[in-house]
């Protein structure tokens, strides 16, 4: 066992759950709140229609799903996640640390199976997956047998999120990958760029191709390394580390790539980890003191009693044979559904993955609203350009005025931004809007509430032209944005090229969309 490791994982796990719910906090009402872009309420609602409840799509907001509810939930994950993070170090069954994983994992379920598009990305499940075996983790951390089978879980999972975000990119045949000319697009084109992706984007075409062979090495060989002995294990975790400190330099994906390191934690042992924190940082974080002593004290209680009630019970020998076998059945679930999904991924001949993906889904679909295994890999077909919809509204006079967004490019002078690890999930699904011929449901109900000037909206969005009233009209219009190069910038002091492509949404009025 390595206590160190797990005790440090768990806390930085804690700060990753802290990181989501702090960034959903400002958000969740304009977001699904009852006069937000996507209710909740209504969502549930069409759901009961359809026979479905708690246990189909589980989400604590069946029972209240109203705005100040679903602060309270996010400031709970904000308390607990602290709490984690904080909190004294135990090597033994701590209840308090399983209930508070537990916790944070169906909360954070309750928002990813309520908000729809807005929390549909593969940081989101990520996080429940992860959270997921975290708890069940933290029952047996103490227990030898279990730790050891947890562990190459954890290294298995890193092994499917690595390698299939190689993998997707060969199987998908984009010719971008193949050529090696993904990044000459890569670092406009991705949803929301930081100041560096443009100066990045500067460096000549040999640099990316580069850039890409590193990182197919890094993706496709390197996760085998895993499986490998100690030096080359940590060979692998310094890879993983480096490939998504890179990514978190030159774009804005807010937690991913943070809980991607994490996990690297799991190829470690104490010892290494030793070397690399000073002793005093670790013994300051496992002194520190905090409000949840008494329920530390009560957790302690049960334990022992626990314990008490085992050692005389006959049947303690027997329960623990059970529990061995169920861990095992639970590792070897595990192990299949994550080759099932490397499967379903790879590129093999299509008819016999299809025959395999028709043959298994139905014994998955039960799991899939509860994500504690899922399929990952980013960008497997690269976009080459990059579509902004700039929304205006105007009155009867037709005076069109801009709605400026907080993060998304719009201003050919602004810089891009340093965003993560806070993901504006409105921002980033207007990249996703922009990549479809036509308005998605969400974007019209976003039109409408412009339209009625919906306060919480409008706190999503950087400036409101019609701040005293709403506009009588709105309309969308398409623009191709690229990065100006060095002589352009020093010319025109502009970050990014844009030109109009034609309308996107025409002008539309309030009685069309009135909710």
């Amino acid at each position: 066992m390595n206590p160190l490791v797990q005790n440090l994982f768990i806390r930085s796990l804690g700060f990753s759950y802290l990181l989501a719910f702090a960034s959903l906090l400002s958000q969740i009402k304009g977001l699904i709140g009852s006069t937000g872009i996507l209710p909740a309420t209504e969502y549930l609602t069409i759901l009961k229609t359809k026979s479905l409840g708690f246990f189909n799509i589980p989400s604590i907001f069946w029972f209240d799903s109203s705005d100040n509810f679903m602060v309270m939930a996010c400031l709970l994950g904000i308390l607990v996640s602290f709490y984690l993070v904080i909190r004294r170090q135990k090597n033994e069954l701590d209840l308090v640390e399983f209930a508070s994983l537990l916790t944070l994992y169906l909360i954070y379920l309750s928002f990813v199976n309520t908000s729809r598009d807005f929390l549909s990305f593969q940081w989101d499940v990520l996080l429940l997956e992860v959270g997921f075996l975290t708890s069940l983790f933290s029952l047996f951390k103490t227990n030898e047998f279990a730790s050891n089978i947890f562990k190459w879980l954890f290294r298995l999972l890193l092994f499917k999120l690595i390698f299939m975000s190689g993998l997707v990119k060969i199987s998908s045949n984009d010719p971008t990958w193949s050529s090696l000319k993904a990044l000459d697009f890569h670092y406009y084109t991705q949803p929301l760029p930081n100041p560096l992706s443009y100066l990045i984007h500067q460096l000549p075409s040999w640099f990316h191709k580069l850039s890409i062979i590193i990182m197919f090495v890094i993706e496709l060989l390197f996760p085998f390394f895993i499986f490998c002995r100690k030096n080359l294990r940590e060979l692998a975790a310094w890879g993983f580390m480096a490939l998504q400190l890179i990514i978190i330099m030159t774009g804005n994906y807010c937690f991913f790539n943070i809980l991607s390191i994490f996990l690297c934690l799991w190829l470690f042992d104490d010892s290494t980890i030793k070397r690399l924190i000073p002793e005093s940082l670790e013994m300051q974080l496992s002194n520190v003191r905090t409000v949840s002593g008494s329920l530390e004290i009560i957790s302690s209680f049960i334990k022992n009693r626990l314990d008490s009630v085992s050692s005389i019970d006959p049947g303690h020998r027997l329960r623990t044979k059970l529990i061995k076998v169920l861990i095992i059945a639970f590792a070897v679930l595990t192990i299949f559904l994550d080759c099932y999904f490397i499967f379903s991924r790879s590129p093999i001949k299509l008819k016999t993955r299809l025959a395999v993906v028709r043959k298994v889904s139905p014994l998955i679909q039960p799991l899939r609203y509860y994500f504690i295994n899922n399929a990952y890999g980013l960008f497997a077909n690269m976009t080459t350009s990059r579509k902004e919809i700039i929304i205006q509204g105007a009155n009867e006079d037709l005076d069109w005025q801009e709605y400026e967004f907080k993060y998304k490019p719009q201003n050919p002078q602004e810089c891009p931004r340093q965003v993560a690890p806070h993901q504006p999930r409105l921002d980033w699904q207007m990249w996703f809007a922009a990549l479809k011929p036509r308005p998605s449901p969400w974007f019209m109900q976003l039109i409408g509430r412009l339209l009625n000037n919906e306060k919480e909206v409008i706190n999503l969005i950087k400036t409101n032209p019609f701040p005293d009233k709403a506009p009588k009209y709105i309309r969308a219009l398409l623009y191709d944005y690229q990065f100006t190069s060095l002589d352009e910038y020093s010319k025109t002091q502009n970050f990014w090229k844009p030109k109009l492509l034609g309308a996107y949404l025409p002008k539309t009025a309030l009685g069309l969309y009135r909710n």
